[in-house]
């Protein structure tokens, strides 16, 4: 034919010169990554493990990676229609920063069309079983390690001329250095690549480029997620024979891809996908099928050995002075780890068999259950050396120096600290407001006792004042007569008058809209921005600005009067 003049998919290998060079370089789409990387097409940036070997076998199907059309766009050939390749591979880790790898591509079957460039020129179809180009690369780990956030790699493949077909290789040596990055959020691991393919000076240099992000589920056992490679070649090709236009545009190509661990070390995957541009190389569609053994070796988990402990006492054997009898723990490092030694373990005067506390040094008390135990004046059970109110009844829930005080409302503060003893609170840093609840509704507002906390100079409200919207949630719920609530948004002098007043009612807005995600309607509550209109403190100290700081809560109508 005489219209081969235009490919329906664009061709890696450009600026060639003979037919030969055409078929050797255009379907170099695909490399499988090193042996004990996450992703299927994406290289990784990690370097797991010392003197470490890990090897895959990687099965490549493609389906349609040449396609010829005339001008109009009807097909005229299929010099690729289908491939089958293997991916023999093996990677060796060595000291957790260099990794050695080594991949061998075999072509098992290959099927296309002859194509007649002139009368005694034709472009051959890929056909039959051959040997691709050996690939030999060296990843260094420049920064992160197996399981940080971030990691970077430098790297760098060598294709050796080992082809013994066209489409398998260049017939030279070439190579490929890459810029590789990846990192792990917990089950979330991500990666991308970008490397640069260079040729002698008549073909042409390619960029090359991948990304993937992947899921890990059910421990560790499922890996599953999307990864994009391609490439771009960065001059312009010839037009073979004058007729048949091999010039390019990017290759891009999409694959979802699963892969599971079973029996601890190894890895089985299939991947699946299409090129999104019709690149030559870029196949309609491609399988992949992965088999791995791949060793999980992770520095950063690696433990030493924990010392023995013959006796199972808890003290390990360099620190037991009784290394095969169960024992206590002594400050004596002879008696360490020994039986206790008979009659008085705790030395408080009791013999073991009448001290209801062999352990703990006490006092005497006519109840056997409690001779020889720490004192507890008030009998709360908790010791008078660890009770705040030693001589008053009180609560174990309490902490710190009130331990052991009285806590009537049962809110973990105790009563001599807590400003509303009589009712469940919260913690709250005005002495005034500590231990009451974070808002109480009245006859004309809902008051609330802590403060709503903002972004500087912002709108956005912070995390630590949630629960302050909820509890005033929480009250509009409980008192549905409440028919309209004004929410007031007051700011201080300081600053453009005109500023305060938007920031001040955009504050006001951010409350009402926190309020409506929590179920409120929005017919029951208006926001409205006051500026520095309405100053608690005339003052200007910081102190009184920050008071002036504030949001109310104005009850403007209610269905019925509020109960007394």
């Amino acid at each position: 034919p005489q219209n081969f003049v235009r490919v329906l998919s664009v061709a890696s290998g450009l600026g060639l010169a003979t037919a030969a060079h055409a078929q050797q370089a255009v379907m170099s789409r695909y490399d499988t990554p090193a042996a004990g990387d996450a992703f299927f097409a994406v290289y990784g940036a990690n370097v797991d493990g010392h003197l470490a070997p890990r090897g895959q076998l990687t099965f490549d199907f493609s389906h349609r990676s040449f396609v010829l059309t005339d001008e109009a766009g009807k097909e005229l050939a299929s010099p690729s229609a289908e491939r089958l390749l293997a991916h023999a591979s093996v990677s060796f880790a060595i000291a957790n920063r260099f990794l050695f790898s080594v991949d061998a591509p075999f072509a098992l079957a290959q099927t296309g069309d002859i194509v007649a460039l002139s009368a005694t020129r034709e472009l051959a179809p890929t056909e039959g079983a051959a040997v691709g180009e050996l690939r030999v690369g060296l990843r260094a780990r420049l920064f992160g390690h197996a399981t940080d956030p971030f990691q970077l790699a430098l790297a760098g493949l060598v294709y050796l001329p080992t082809a013994t077909d066209a489409w398998g290789g260049e017939g030279y040596v070439h190579a490929q250095p890459t810029l590789q990055v990846g990192g792990r959020f917990k089950s979330l691991r991500y990666g991308a690549h970008v490397g640069t393919h260079v040729r002698r000076s008549e073909d042409p240099t390619s960029l090359t480029y991948a990304a993937g992000l992947g899921l890990s589920l059910m421990n560790g056992a499922l890996f599953i997620g999307p990864e994009f490679h391609g490439g771009v070649d960065l001059i312009k090709g010839n037009v073979l024979d004058g007729e048949l236009d091999l010039s390019s545009g990017p290759a891009a190509e999409v694959l979802l891809g699963a892969q599971a661990r079973f029996l601890k070390h190894f890895v089985a995957g299939l991947a699946g996908g299409s090129g999104l541009t019709r690149a030559i190389g870029s196949p309609e569609a491609r399988g992949l099928v992965r088999l791995a053994y791949s060793p999980l070796v992770d520095e950063l988990a690696r433990e030493a050995e924990p010392p023995p402990d013959t006796d199972g006492d808890g003290f390990v054997d360099p620190k037991d002075a009784c290394p095969h009898t169960s024992g206590i723990a002594s400050t004596d490092s002879t008696k360490n780890g020994c039986p206790p030694p008979p009659p008085d373990s705790d030395g408080d005067s009791f013999s073991d068999s009448t001290d209801a506390c062999v352990s703990v040094a006490g006092v005497a008390n006519k109840n056997p259950k409690k001779n020889g135990c720490p004192a507890d004046t008030d009998e709360d059970g908790i010791d008078d050396g660890q009770d705040g109110c030693p001589a008053e009844a009180g609560s174990k829930v309490v902490k710190g120096a009130d331990r052991g005080c009285p806590d009537k409302d049962h809110d973990t503060i105790a009563d001599r600290h807590d400003a509303c003893a009589a009712v469940f609170g919260f913690a709250n840093e005005n002495a005034k407001n500590h231990g009451c609840p974070r808002a109480v509704i009245g006859a004309a507002e809902i008051v609330i006792n802590q403060r709503l906390e903002f972004a500087v100079e912002k709108s956005i409200i912070l995390e630590e004042s949630f629960p302050v919207l909820d509890a005033v949630k929480a009250l509009l719920s409980e008192n549905m007569d409440v028919e309209l609530l004004e929410i007031q948004g007051h700011s201080d002098d300081a600053g453009d008058a005109v500023k305060n007043q938007y920031l001040s009612q955009n504050r006001a807005r951010a409350v009402l809209d926190g309020l409506v995600k929590r179920g409120i309607s929005d017919k029951r509550l208006a926001a409205r921005g006051y500026g520095s209109s309405k100053p608690l403190s005339p003052g200007r100290t910081d102190e009184d600005r920050k008071r002036n700081r504030r949001v109310e809560f104005k009850i403007l109508r209610r269905t019925r009067p509020p109960k007394k």
